[in-house]
């Protein structure tokens, strides 16, 4: 991975009441609403033009109020990530694995937030 090859790509947050989340950051911030869809699992999203996606809190999260879902940030080496993480027993939560952002690995930091690096 060299300089300037790495960057955000995404954010996910969870929302407690989904609708009036999409309300705040469309209509109040001013993000424009590029796509409703869903998850595999069954949870709606709804994707905003600054990379940024909402979906629901799941009622298991809702105590910890852990509103991020993952962060997720392109790579350009993701099989030397993945080397990496097993070399320094991170354990892998998800993949690598085919999504619509190319092969994707899902793992934790040590402070528990997810992330997802692709290439």
């Amino acid at each position: 991975m060299s300089e300037n090859e790495e960057q955000v790509s995404h954010l996910l947050l969870q929302a407690s009441d989904l609708e009036r989340t999409v309300e705040f950051y469309s209509e109040i911030v001013g993000f424009d609403v590029t796509e409703r869809t869903d998850f595999g699992d069954g949870r709606p999203l709804v994707k905003l033009h600054v990379g940024m996606g909402l979906t629901e809190l799941p009622d298991e999260r809702a105590d910890s109020g852990q509103a991020v879902e993952h962060i997720a940030f392109e790579i350009s080496d993701i099989d030397g990530l993945v080397e990496s993480l097993r070399e320094h027993d991170v354990e892998i939560d998800d993949g690598p694995k085919e999504t619509i952002y190319g092969t994707s690995v899902y793992f934790f930091d040590p402070d528990g937030n997810r992330i997802e690096c692709h290439d």
